[in-house]
């Protein structure tokens, strides 16, 4: 019997790899999440304990209420094949809410 290795599988069944790199934050909902709750916080600017567990609860909430489907999409149609400058502006897009194309 003949080893052979995966990307010579793949092939033979018409399939293209997509190398990616060990970690692509973009790709993690936990990172996409996280990210909301960072610039929520700091908006907020607590200036004490009680004001920062105030703020973490307030973006739970807005967590929990959220539509995460948005995010979901967001991982299961990313397109590898962009240029950086592209991805960026994705980024950018699906975390900030801002449409860099109209600038």
């Amino acid at each position: 019997m003949k080893l052979t290795t995966i990307e010579e599988l793949l092939t033979s069944k018409r399939i293209k790899p997509v190398y990616l790199p060990s970690y692509i934050p973009e790709l993690n909902l936990t990172e996409l999440c996280f990210n909301l709750m960072r610039q929520q916080i700091e908006k907020n600017e607590p200036r004490t304990f009680e004001e920062l567990k105030l703020a973490i609860d307030e973006v739970v909430d807005m967590l929990n209420q959220k539509d995460l489907t948005e995010y979901f999409r967001h991982c299961s149609t990313y397109d590898f094949s962009e240029k950086s400058d592209q991805l960026i502006e994705r980024v950018i897009e699906l975390t900030f809410g801002i449409s860099l194309k109209g600038s």
